[in-house]
């Protein structure tokens, strides 16, 4: 005999197969419930693992990808028979921000076990190619990106398109760089170049060539004097626009660029003027001021 307790009231029922004796409509219909609920809870608990070994199947293959399929595990099986069977299947997951370019990953706690999904790139949405951004040194091969991907440096004024192979550097130039200016007057009777306070840039190049390029007033002192100021980059000097400037303290405006190509995208670079006399008898001299300064600017072609 089993005993039941169904309203308070104690029911016999005979064990023998398919002899329900004096159990009543209600005490059959509570136990097909309770047999309903078992196969139910075994229904779940199989899911669920099933649920469980596909996840740690594609952390096992190194998924690149993810595929959006009706049939998979993660839209047949209902996410509340998973947690009412073995509970949560993930329990905690993190997300750090990405470096431009890299893939997105997923950390996550999964029954007890660490474990990190890696995506790919993703290729933006209705099939248009994503649009990246990061310093240039941070930007991904050209191949491992959607033909068509925008690349937006943050530390260099370029964009660049990727063909699927290689990156090409697209839109116009004249971006500026770098840019510094005097506004007060700087003499020197050094014969040898110094620096001019205030006229240095320190700057990023990209893959386009650049003009450094001087706009200043000079003079020399003696009426035989020479002053030449020279375009430094790097401490090499690219250019010496001079000036002979009989008689003396005439002053005159003296404009000009020199081409460099040939850099390393990506690098930084330091411009300077440097100014010296050609001899000491007499002083160099450059000048500006608020309206008119003296000004040193670096720009892409």
């Amino acid at each position: 005999m089993v005993n039941q307790i169904l309203d308070r009231r104690t029911i016999a029922i005979p064990g023998g197969k398919g002899d329900t004796g004096d159990v009543t409509p209600e005490l059959l219909s509570a136990r097909d419930q309770a047999v309903q609920a078992r196969q139910a809870a075994d229904t779940a608990r199989n899911q669920a693992e099933v649920f469980a070994a596909n996840t740690v199947a594609l952390q096992d293959a190194a998924m690149t990808s993810v595929a959006s399929d009706a049939a998979s595990q993660f839209s047949a099986v209902q996410k509340t028979k998973i947690e009412v069977a073995v509970g949560p299947v993930i329990t905690a997951a993190t997300a750090t921000a990405l470096a431009a370019g890299s893939a997105p990953t997923v950390s996550f706690t999964d029954q007890g076990r660490n474990r990190t999904i890696r995506f790919g790139i993703p290729v933006g949405r209705d099939g248009i190619p994503p649009s990246l951004s990061g310093t240039y040194a941070a930007r991904p091969a050209a191949n491992s990106v959607p033909a068509a991907t925008i690349y937006y440096p943050t530390n260099v004024p370029e964009t660049y398109r990727s063909d699927g192979s290689v990156w090409s550097v697209v839109g116009a130039g004249g971006n500026e760089l770098g840019y510094a200016q005097l506004t007060s007057q700087f003499n020197t009777a050094s014969t040898t170049p110094v620096d001019v306070p205030g006229l240095t840039v320190t700057f990023v190049v990209g893959e386009r060539p650049i003009m450094l390029r001087l706009d200043a007033d000079m003079a020399s002192q003696g009426p035989n004097g020479t002053a030449v100021a020279h375009i430094i980059l790097d401490g090499v000097r690219l250019a010496g626009p001079g000036l002979n400037a009989p008689p003396a303290d005439r002053w005159v405006t003296i404009s000009r660029g020199v081409r460099k190509g040939g850099l390393v995208p990506g690098s930084t670079h330091v411009a300077k003027i440097q100014l010296q006399s050609a001899a000491t008898t007499y002083s160099a001299r450059i000048t500006g001021d608020s309206t008119n300064p003296a000004s040193l600017s670096v720009v892409t072609l």
